[in-house]
């Protein structure tokens, strides 16, 4: 009985350990625009300018030389970036159907990585 007791708490003290408490810290923040409610620079470096909303308040973060650019999943190079999101917009009707989304370094406030997500029709 006292060898049942023993290995009880034994189990009892890893399965207790298994629970730690780990503080997670956020290091990006990210949005998801409309494309139409984005300002990208022409040259894939500079602020981009954007509303998370239509009545919202225009916002600007940082495109740097270290942000990385992404076309529906595949990595591209900043000026084929800035092109796509320019076709997309000529493209795009009435209702804006194609996606920008930034994920902007908490410290810094400088994007990490933008990618758009145009519709396939």
């Amino acid at each position: 009985m006292l060898r049942k007791a023993i290995v009880f708490l034994a189990a009892l003290g890893s399965f207790q350990a298994a629970w730690a408490v780990r503080v997670l810290e956020q290091v990006e923040s990210s949005f998801e625009i409309p494309l139409a409610l984005a300002n990208l620079p022409l040259g894939g470096v500079g602020d981009v300018s954007f509303k998370t909303c239509d009545k919202c308040n225009v916002q600007s973060r940082l495109l740097t030389q270290s942000t990385r650019f992404f076309l529906s999943g595949h990595e591209v190079t900043a000026q084929a970036f800035i092109e796509a999101a320019a076709d997309a917009r000529k493209l795009e009707t009435a209702k804006s159907h194609s996606l920008l989304m930034i994920y902007v370094d908490k410290k810094t406030l400088n994007v990490n990585r933008a990618a758009l997500m145009r519709p396939t029709h």
